[in-house]
C-alpha cells in the first residue's frame, strides 16, 4: 500500500481539470453526475457546492450490483464515470431487466476500457461512451473527446513515454513516466506509472490543441509472455471473456511461459461448451503451444475496484 499526500489547492486544481472533460462532452455543471469508486470524492464544502452546482452522487463499488444500478435508475444522472468492469456489469443487469438508463454520455476510468465492452455498454445504455486515462496520484493524464482522439492534459502533468532509457518515436509504444505540475507539497517527478502508451503526431479536428496519445496499451505485468518472447497484451486476452454468458467473473493468471491459470466464477449458463469455446479462442489468440488449465472457484481476489484484475502475468513480473 503506498500512501500519498495531496494539499487542497491541488485537489481543487486536479478537480477542474477533470471537469474540463466533462463540459467538453456536453455535461453542465448544474446536472447530475455519478460516479462509481470505493469512498466518496472528499471535495465538499467549496462555493460550488453550496450554490448547488456539481450535484454527484457517490456508487459505492462494495453494494451489490442491483443496489447500484437501482441508484442509477432513480437518479437517472446526466453523465456517469466509473470503471469499465463494473458498467459492464450494469449493462448485463440493465439487458437482462429491461431497465431505462440513458445518459447524455458515459466515461471510463482506472481500468482498461476493451472495444467490445466499449461497444456493448453503448448499446445498451444507447449513448457515447468516452475514456480517461489517469491515476488517483495525479488524477487526469489524458483524455478522449467527441472526435475519439486523446488528449494529453498537459497543463496538469508531463508525460513522457520511454523505451530503453530514450524516448520514443510517435505510433511507438513506450513506458510512461509523469511529472505533476500541481502537487508542491509531495511531489511526483518522473514516476514510474507501469502502463504503456503509444503517442501521436498532429492535432485532433475538434480545435484543441493539445498532443496527443493512442490508446493505453496496458501494465507491466499485463502482457503474456508467451515462449518465442512475444508478447500478447490485455485488449487481446480480455474480449473473450468479457462479455461470453455464463461467466460471473474470471481472472487470466500467466504462471509460466508455457502455463496460463483461467479462475472462472460460474453462472447458470456456463456449460462445457463453454470452456471449449473459451479455450479455442484464447489458443488462436496466442498462437503458440501454451497449457490452458480452467479453474473453477467461488471466490476471486479483489482490489480496490472491488473487482478482480482480469490478467497478470507472473511472468511479465
Amino acid at each position: 500500500m503506498f500512501t500519498f499526500y495531496c494539499s487542497h489547492a491541488a485537489l481543487d486544481y486536479h478537480v477542474v481539470i477533470s471537469y474540463r472533460n466533462f463540459t467538453a462532452l456536453g455535461y453542465q455543471p448544474w446536472e447530475k453526475l455519478a460516479y462509481t469508486r470505493y469512498s466518496p470524492l472528499e471535495i465538499s464544502g467549496h462555493w460550488y457546492d453550496k450554490v448547488g452546482l456539481v450535484k454527484r452522487i457517490h456508487v459505492d463499488v462494495y453494494t451489490p450490483v442491483e443496489e447500484q444500478v437501482n441508484l442509477i435508475s432513480q437518479h437517472q444522472p446526466a453523465a456517469i464515470t466509473g470503471y469499465p468492469s463494473i458498467l459492464l456489469e450494469w449493462a448485463k443487469l440493465i439487458e437482462k431487466e429491461g431497465i431505462d438508463i440513458h445518459p447524455l454520455f458515459i466515461r471510463t476510468e482506472a481500468e482498461l476500457l476493451t472495444r467490445e465492452a466499449r461497444k456493448y455498454i453503448e448499446d445498451i445504455f444507447r449513448c457515447r461512451v468516452y475514456e480517461e486515462y489517469g491515476s488517483c496520484e495525479m488524477m487526469q493524464y489524458a483524455f478522449e473527446c467527441r472526435e475519439r482522439s486523446y488528449h494529453i492534459s498537459v497543463d496538469n502533468a508531463v508525460m513522457e513515454f520511454i523505451k530503453d532509457g530514450e524516448k520514443v518515436a510517435p505510433g511507438e509504444q513506450g513506458e510512461i513516466l509523469a511529472t505533476s505540475l500541481a502537487k508542491y507539497g509531495m511531489p511526483f517527478i518522473r514516476y514510474n506509472l507501469y502502463d504503456w502508451g503509444v503517442p501521436a503526431e498532429g492535432l485532433c479536428s475538434c480545435g484543441r490543441g493539445l498532443p496527443l496519445m493512442k490508446l493505453i496499451v496496458g501494465r507491466d505485468d499485463d502482457f503474456i509472455i508467451l515462449p518465442s518472447g512475444k508478447k500478447v497484451g490485455p485488449r487481446l486476452v480480455i474480449p473473450p471473456f468479457e462479455l461470453i454468458r455464463g461467466v460471473c467473473e474470471f481472472r487470466v493468471v500467466q504462471e509460466k511461459k508455457d502455463l496460463i491459470i483461467i479462475e472462472i466464477i460460474k453462472g447458470k449458463e456456463y456449460t462445457q461448451a463453454t470452456e471449449d469455446v473459451l479455450k479455442k479462442n484464447l489458443s488462436d489468440i496466442l498462437g503458440e503451444p501454451v497449457e490452458l488449465v480452467f479453474e473453477y472457484v467461488d471466490e476471486i481476489p479483489r482490489g480496490r475496484h472491488n473487482r478482480p484484475r482480469p490478467l497478470i502475468s507472473k511472468v511479465s513480473r
